[in-house]
């Protein structure tokens, strides 16, 4: 049964260790903070599916073309009726007459923009499934590496586990039950043992009482002896008598000699049954150990099925809010649907919508970024915080066993108080005894001298002289039993000086471990003082950032405010340049990445008050600690001062008992003085009484009388034996619990042990730590500069960027000042271009101001970032779209049969009476300029539609790149 409960409990240990223990603890953890700071993501809600359309080309009606060629541009207000119509002002069709381009080219854009629009939410949802993915991914790796699952699908194999281990608690359940119910059995036991110890004690105690009562008799036989010497001293009838007397007083030698043999049978027994006893206790130890072991299996088990549990319903949490988020965006997206196909907006306000729609999508993507990097610092000071609150559990589960070892010891030093009082009784009762015997050999003396001094006792002699062999015979009794208390005196005194030498042992280690405790905890106090100093630095340091962070956020508002009016300044003046519009929506998205710094720095301080907090109820619960740890240290230094006093009390004890020994062992040889001279006068007694043969038949009355009180004594002997039995029984119980005391005292030595060495391990663990945090501070700090310095030379490419494309917009303007001077222009129109030049080099003077203070934030890289990854995206799609609207231009171009003279003579007419097909190609060559001079990187792909339009040779074309390289 025991080997089968070992076998079972080491399989579960295993099995928690495999659960709680992977084979990389270090990427374990690294995970499960993953999944922490990814809680909030998972979250997150991402539209269905099925609530998105793919759209499709739009064959309409001419009325509706119209009214939809109006959304995209129509003609201003401000603008004359002779200009050209207006165009969108951002988006693919910037730029675009739509009224002058086919239906089919028509559906196509509409169905680009509608495509536009939802791309930026797509690629955030896409994003976020993408992140929610690789959380399910880590999860899954937990799974197979803690259960038996090898992935999500394996549900089935999971519940199974789960249930194997609710089976396994339950069997250390019904076993832990068992041995608890041995326990109890064997604790009744016990007390059935101690019961009879307590009968067998008291059975000695009658014991020396009886042979207290025999040594009186003899002393009083002693008196009668001296009495009847005084008065006869012949006799020669008196040696039959004497000889007679002999004879009983050997038979009762005899007796005295099986009694003594059936003494030392009931010693024998008695040892063994203390051995008994100690087997017993024995396994009364081993059944608490394996119930102890069967305990903590169980509470480890039960933590792991909690544990997973816990996950299992987190998982079903996130997943029932994804569900519900995922419905909530279906009947948003259905709503807006609805909302857009009812109203026909005008063509300003779809364009501002659509701007405010891309605005709202960045400004969503910011505050999903704002909200990770919150919740990442938020989950690092929690786990900093879950830190200090597991070393504080530790140094309190230490204080808790040292006051448990407390406890044990001073358990262990009332015991042997305890027996130190038994044996100082036993000794106390031996000197009572020996005090009797003293007292009654003085009686006796006395009698003797009262007898020769009475004429009346001449008849008595002759039954003295058969009393004096039997007094012999008491006298080797008493003999034996001064021997044996002799050796029971030595006994304890062996005893009580290894009960000294093991106190004093025992002493000097308590003093050593609670010295060495005390280094620890004063050790720990300064560590933590330490910590306390080094948080309130770090309270400082947060502050004056919170200052610095709130500083920079004014600055940053007036800035916002100064650009916000600029912008609406430029509003209200319809241009023409795209060099102006492209200007204006970098200021926007300037500002908008300016609300985007606003809102993160003031993320940063509601997260840096949220430290301070925390920081403060850490400081707190340290200092709370601290003063804890101070008080178990007195209470520690006081308790070693009690022990130091209990030892020179029990030193002084064993000196008062070796004294007392001693002075016993003086009394014992006066009495064996006393007995031998007693025995001379015995022997002068019995030669002169030979003669007395007169009162032989009274010394034979006596004899029957003796015969039948040694029959009593008999069976008083039988009963006292009856009772040497049990009290056997009784001392071997007694030395069974004292070995078993000592075994408890060397395994509590060894627990202290094995507590020191983990102590230092724990110890060494910390240290290491400290050293891997400050690594890995200072990795961060190296990249964050690395950071700092890459920012610096992307603004440094940036200015050079800009410089460029100024001297290719003056170059551009140069080339194409005669198509613009064909181009009646309007004095008012001359003035607001002069007036937008002034104000975007005023633009521009403010942004590069507020671009060098932008630079010295170390998150813009990251913004920066995915603003470049999506420029890179819009570009590619602008491009594969270009390509294709090129394609069903040249389509269009075939089929028609004008020749490209004819575009050149429309170019020459006056503006005043524009047709439709000079409107469409000059507005389509304008586009295609614009594009080919703003992106270089798209020049190799429109260079063959300039060529066709422009109808270029190949000198004319390597020409004009030549020019622009």
């Amino acid at each position: 049964m025991f080997n089968k409960l070992k076998s079972f409990s080491e399989d579960v240990a295993k099995s928690l260790n495999e659960i709680q223990q992977g084979d990389t603890p270090r990427k374990s953890l690294d995970q499960l903070k993953q999944l922490k700071n990814g809680s909030n993501l998972l979250n997150t809600k991402t539209p269905d599916s099925n609530d998105l359309q793919q759209p499709q080309d739009e064959t309409e009606s001419s009325n509706t073309s119209e009214s939809q060629l109006n959304k995209e541009s129509s003609p201003s207000e401000d603008r004359p009726k002779s200009a050209t119509p207006s165009v969108a002002s951002s988006g693919p069709l910037k730029d675009i007459d739509m009224g002058q381009l086919p239906p089919l080219v028509q559906a196509k854009l509409r169905k680009f923009v509608k495509y536009e629009e939802k791309y930026p939410v797509l690629l955030d949802a896409y994003k976020t499934e993408k992140r929610k993915g690789e959380l399910v991914i880590i999860f899954e790796k937990i799974l197979k590496e803690n259960t038996p699952v090898s992935s999500i699908a394996d549900a089935g194999e999971l519940l199974e586990y789960l249930k194997s281990l609710t089976e396994k608690t339950s069997m250390t359940e019904q076993e832990l039950r068992k041995k608890i119910n041995e326990a109890t059995s064997m604790s009744k036991k016990l007390n059935d043992a101690e019961k009879t110890l307590k009968y067998s004690e008291e059975s000695l105690e009658k014991a020396h009482k009886e042979n207290g009562s025999l040594a009186r008799e003899i002393q009083a036989l002693k008196k009668q002896i001296g009495d009847l010497s005084v008065q006869k001293e012949g006799g020669d009838e008196q040696s039959d008598a004497n000889g007679d007397i002999q004879k009983s007083i050997d038979a009762l030698k005899e007796q005295l000699g099986s009694t003594q043999a059936e003494l030392e049978d009931a010693t024998v027994e008695r040892e063994k049954l203390k051995e008994q006893l100690q087997s017993e206790e024995k396994k009364k130890e081993e059944l608490q150990k394996e119930i102890a072991k069967l305990n903590s299996d169980k509470e480890a088990i039960e933590d792991g099925v909690s544990k997973l549990k816990s996950q299992l319903t987190a998982i079903q949490r996130q997943l029932e809010e994804t569900r519900e988020e995922r419905d909530e965006a279906k009947k948003k997206i259905v709503a807006q649907e609805s909302t857009e196909r009812e109203t026909t907006p005008r063509p300003d306000q779809t364009v501002s919508k659509s701007k405010n729609k891309k605005n709202k999508n960045k400004k969503k993507a910011a505050n999903l970024q704002q909200n990770t990097r919150t919740d990442e610092d938020t989950h690092k000071i929690g786990d900093e915080s879950v830190e200090w609150k597991g070393k504080y559990d530790e140094l309190s589960q230490k204080h808790d066993a040292l006051a448990n070892e407390k406890e044990e010891l001073s358990k262990k030093i009332s015991q042997y108080l305890e027996t130190i009082k038994n044996k100082d009784e036993e000794i106390d009762d031996l000197r009572d005894s020996l005090r009797d015997i003293g007292n009654d050999l003085v009686a006796a003396k006395d009698e003797l001298k009262k007898l020769e001094s009475n004429p009346e006792t001449e008849i008595k002699l002759k039954k003295l002289a058969d009393l004096e062999k039997l007094a012999q015979d008491r006298k080797e009794q008493l003999d034996k039993i001064k021997e044996e208390s002799s050796e029971q005196l030595e006994k304890s005194r062996i005893e009580i000086d290894k009960t000294k030498a093991s106190s004093t042992k025992e002493l000097e280690k308590h003093k050593q471990e609670s010295l060495e405790k005390h280094k620890k905890v004063t050790e720990e106090s300064e560590k933590l003082v330490r910590t306390v100093k080094d948080l309130r630095s770090q309270l400082s340091e947060t502050k004056k950032q919170l200052e610095e962070s709130t500083k920079e956020i004014q600055n940053l508002q007036s800035e916002k405010d100064k650009l916000n009016e600029r912008i609406n300044e430029l509003s209200k003046s319809n241009s023409v340049d795209a060099s102006l519009k492209l200007e204006i929506a970098s200021l926007e998205s300037s500002v908008s990445h300016k609300d985007e710094l606003i809102k993160e720095l003031k993320g940063e301080i509601v997260t840096r008050a949220k430290e301070q907090d925390d920081l403060k109820a850490t400081i707190a619960q340290l200092e709370n600690t601290n003063s804890n740890l101070q008080n178990s240290n007195q209470n520690l230094l006081q308790e070693k001062s009690r022990l130091v006093t209990d030892k020179e009390n029990t030193a002084e004890r064993i000196n008062s008992l070796n004294k007392e020994l001693s002075k016993l062992q003086t009394n014992r040889h006066e009495i064996a003085s006393e007995l031998e001279a007693l025995k001379s006068k015995y022997d002068a007694l019995v030669k002169s009484r030979s003669n007395s043969s007169d009162e032989i038949q009274s010394y034979k009355q006596q004899y029957e009388e003796l015969s039948m009180k040694s029959k009593e004594a008999h069976t008083k002997i039988e009963s006292l034996e009856d009772e040497l039995t049990e009290a056997r029984q009784m001392l071997s119980e007694r030395a069974r619990e004292f070995s078993t005391i000592r075994k408890l005292l060397l395994d509590a030595e060894e627990r202290n042990n094995i507590e020191s060495a983990r102590l230092k391990s724990e110890i060494r663990s910390i240290s290491e730590q400290k050293s891997e945090l400050e690594s890995s501070l200072q990795a961060t700090i190296k990249s964050r500069q690395r950071e700092i310095e890459e920012l610096k030379q992307n603004s440094a490419d940036a200015s050079k960027k800009i410089k460029q494309l100024t001297e290719e917009m003056e170059a551009l303007r140069k080339k194409y000042e005669p198509l613009l001077k064909e181009n009646v222009i309007s004095p008012e129109a001359n003035k607001k271009i002069k007036d937008l030049e002034s104000t975007t080099e005023e633009l521009r003077a403010s942004l590069q101001a507020s671009n060098t203070k932008v630079k010295e934030y170390e998150n813009m890289n990251r913004i920066l970032k995915k603003l470049n990854e999506e420029a890179s995206m819009k570009f590619d799609r602008l491009s594969k779209n270009f390509k294709h609207v090129t394609q069903q231009y040249r389509q269009m171009q075939s089929v028609k049969s004008t020749p490209p003279e004819s575009a050149r003579s429309s170019s020459e007419q006056p503006p005043a009476s524009p047709s439709s097909d000079k409107d469409t190609n000059t507005a389509y060559l304008k586009n295609v300029l614009i594009g080919f001079f703003e992106h270089k990187e798209q020049r190799e792909q429109l260079m063959p539609v300039v060529k066709t339009l422009f109808h270029l040779d190949d000198s004319e074309e390597s020409k004009l790149m030549n020019a622009l390289k």
